[in-house]
């Protein structure tokens, strides 16, 4: 993510330990869509990044797991969904961790707004 930007984010964790598979897919302010993830325990994190045209408007994201396979989607509307990214991780169990996170390198960073959150099995 760009210095000084907030971002919002949707992750998915295997365990609450730092070193655990991750994935985390959400907007960066300054207008990346993103997604890291951690595949395996101990791993690198990888990162990928869109840069989107139109950052005043809201940004959907959907992570959808199929068993090992992650796929990170976009949307600028809520219908039409573009794939960002799809993935291989270790975790593979029905039991993992979801959550929404907020961040920001600065305390005067813009705000991110994080709403309309659904999680389904």
């Amino acid at each position: 993510s760009a210095t000084g930007a907030s971002q919002g984010s949707l992750v998915f964790r295997s365990s609450t330990s730092p070193t655990s598979p991750f994935v985390s897919t959400g907007l960066v302010k300054t207008g990346e869509f993103f997604v890291k993830w951690r595949p395996s325990d101990g791993a690198p994190v990888s990162n990928w990044q869109l840069a989107m045209s139109n950052t005043g408007s809201p940004l959907w994201v959907k992570l959808v797991k199929s068993g090992t396979v992650f796929q990170a989607f976009y949307s600028h509307d809520g219908v039409r969904w573009g794939l960002g990214d799809q993935f291989n991780s270790a975790f593979d169990s029905a039991n993992y961790l979801a959550g929404l996170q907020s961040l920001s390198d600065t305390i005067t960073g813009p705000a991110i707004t994080l709403d309309n959150v659904v999680v389904a099995p």
